[in-house]
């Protein structure tokens, strides 16, 4: 059963899942999804992406090939059917690190079971609303330090934030668990403990 990592770009989803699958080794696989974004320097095809073009990735719409998929910052985004099955032949649990708008489209339409994880940060809510004028600020100075997009690209990557956010404020029950980091040590803790519930196996492969 794979789990679906959700959460505002630059609160370390990156970050604290390469320490997962450095801790469990050869427990997990990736799921490579699908995109009609340009890659970015280091980002190799296949690996980090399926890079596609538009006319190839609505094509594979229309043939019904993805479990979800979504239109994220004017790119489109999915998870093929075919990548779930390479994961599970090998095995391996398949973490699938996507948008809202994609965990919605599995848990209500694909039928595919999966355990839902959301990473935030702290400062973005006061009695479960979100506060718009808070930490969301935190955001756009990790995006920008990136130093791999434009101005325009963190402005739309700051207003998904703001949507995935909200979500979350309104349907906590929606993700079986969060994780707030604001301390990368504990949250470290956090997501190996939780996998570890999940998926008890997984334990023989901590080295």
């Amino acid at each position: 059963m794979p789990t679906v990592v959700c959460g505002p770009s630059g609160v370390g989803k990156g970050t604290l899942l390469t320490y997962l699958k450095q801790y469990y080794t050869n427990a997990f696989a990736v799921s490579v999804s699908h995109t009609t974004r340009q890659p970015r320097p280091g980002e190799v095809n296949g690996e980090t992406y399926h890079f596609v073009s538009r006319e190839q990735f609505e094509q594979g719409i229309s043939r019904g090939e993805f479990v979800e998929y979504a239109d994220v910052h004017g790119n489109w985004y999915g998870t093929s059917k075919q990548a779930l099955r390479d994961v599970a032949d090998r095995k391996k649990i398949a973490l699938l690190e996507i948008d809202v708008q994609g965990a919605q489209n599995i848990k209500k339409l694909s039928g595919v079971k999966a355990f839902y994880l959301f990473i935030t940060m702290t400062g973005y809510f006061d009695n479960n609303k979100l506060l718009p004028d808070c930490g969301i600020e935190l955001l756009s100075p990790r995006l920008a330090g990136r130093g791999t997009e434009t101005i325009e690209q963190v402005e739309k990557r700051m207003k998904t934030a703001e949507k995935e956010l909200d979500f979350f404020a309104n349907n906590r029950g929606f993700f079986d668990k969060v994780i707030t980091n604001d301390d990368l040590k504990k949250s470290q803790q956090d997501i190996t403990r939780i996998f570890a519930e999940w998926y008890p196996w997984i334990q023989t492969q901590h080295k």
